[in-house]
């Protein structure tokens, strides 16, 4: 139905449906884990966080090489 079509869109979104007074309200849904932010900013956080740790992990892989080369 419309209904659950509408329901489905919502949490794919991250958002929940409330009904109040016959209008139906959207609003942020409040996840767990990583996502504790919701909205355009969540969307941006796994990816951020995922470069931070990479780039980390490069540059740490690279000095300890070069610190072993002077040995």
């Amino acid at each position: 139905t419309a209904r659950e079509r509408f329901e489905a869109w919502a949490r794919n979104q991250g958002k929940t449906i409330t009904s109040s007074n016959g209008d139906y309200v959207i609003s942020n849904a409040h996840m767990i884990g990583l996502s504790l932010v919701t909205g355009d900013v969540s969307n941006m956080l796994l990816p951020i966080l995922v470069s931070i740790i990479s780039i980390s992990s490069l540059a740490g892989a690279l000095y300890l090489k070069s610190k072993k080369k002077t040995k």
